[in-house]
C-alpha cells in the first residue's frame, strides 16, 4: 500500500469523526435543559466524549465476533480513542 493512500485514508477518517463529534456536541447542546452555557457545553463535550470511548473500547469485542485477529493497538481504536 502507497503512503500517500494510507494519509489520505487516515485523513479522510479523522475528518469524519471531527464532524461526528461536533454533530453529536450539536445535538447534545441542544438537548440539554439551559440553566447555563458553561453547564449545557460540558455536558455536550462529556456525552461525545463518552460515546467515543464507548466505541473505542467496542472495536476490539467487534473484531472478535467477526472472527478477526485483534491487534494490541490498530488505526481505527487509536483514531476513535483520540
Amino acid at each position: 500500500m502507497p503512503k500517500d493512500t494510507y494519509w489520505i485514508r487516515r485523513s479522510k477518517r479523522h475528518l469524519t469523526l471531527a464532524v461526528g463529534a461536533i454533530a453529536i456536541t450539536f445535538s447534545s447542546y441542544a438537548a440539554t435543559p439551559p440553566p447555563d452555557i458553561r453547564h449545557r457545553l460540558s455536558m455536550a463535550t462529556a456525552y461525545a466524549g463518552l460515546i467515543f470511548l464507548a466505541v473505542s473500547l467496542w472495536l476490539g469485542p467487534w473484531n472478535v465476533l467477526r472472527r478477526r485477529p485483534t491487534p494490541t493497538s490498530f488505526d481505527l481504536r487509536r483514531d476513535v480513542g483520540i
